[in-house]
């Protein structure tokens, strides 16, 4: 639960309380296998401007707060009739692991926010953070992967190729076995047809060759 409140913090918890904020890391596996992360942060602009704010005033609190933002890129959407600001950038790579064993992926995906040291008592010892989804809070790490997904573990499977984890309770590493590729995934069935294929018509010519032999016996 430190993670979480860490995170809490990183994105202005003041902000948060007073009005809905959604956060987004979003993982696509590309061509090469390699793993592309980019953070998408979005706050409800009436509040964002009740206590004063802007999003460069966001930008910078993080920033003083030992979170690397690079490259950043403002963004508005409107989500349930109301106007939210934010910013995506990059994000670093290192929480995810990925390994490939004959064209088929193992992922492992860690907390990519339990390395920030933010030392503070605002949340004290609240173990409860289920309120935060009642006034609009969201935390999301959405993965999408190359090939479909084999099987996977700690995260809720959206589609064939796509993953949903909730990061307010995210506890344990996210772990993923999937394909390089449809065309992975498609010469393996591919190539398990034709086996079977191959052992039907070899069982047909055994069983023809062993009647003949039959049958010539006995003539």
């Amino acid at each position: 639960m430190q993670i979480l409140k860490k995170l809490l913090i990183s994105t202005l918890l003041l902000i948060i309380l007073s009005g809905c904020c959604k956060i987004n890391v979003n993982i696509k596996i590309d061509d090469d296998n390699k793993a592309i992360a980019k953070l998408y942060v979005l706050l409800n602009e009436s509040n964002l401007k009740k206590e004063g704010k802007n999003i460069h005033d966001v930008i910078t609190y993080l920033r003083d707060n030992n979170f690397q933002i690079i490259g950043y890129q403002p963004i508005t959407e409107e989500i349930d009739g109301q106007n939210y600001i934010g910013f995506n950038c990059q994000m670093d790579t290192s929480f995810i692991t990925i390994s490939n064993n004959e064209n088929i992926l193992s992922i492992e995906i860690n907390n990519p926010f339990k390395e920030f040291d933010i030392n503070t008592d605002v949340i004290n010892q609240s173990e409860d953070l289920s309120f935060l989804e009642k006034i609009g809070f969201e935390a999301n790490i959405n993965i999408k992967t190359n090939g479909p997904i084999i099987d996977y573990e700690n995260s809720q499977k959206i589609s064939s190729k796509e993953l949903k984890c909730d990061l307010l309770g995210m506890e344990e590493t996210v772990y993923i076995r999937a394909y390089t590729s449809d065309f992975a995934y498609y010469s393996t069935y591919i190539g398990k047809i034709l086996s079977i294929i191959l052992i039907i018509i070899s069982i047909y010519f055994l069983i023809k060759r062993l009647s003949y032999k039959k049958k010539k016996t006995l003539d």
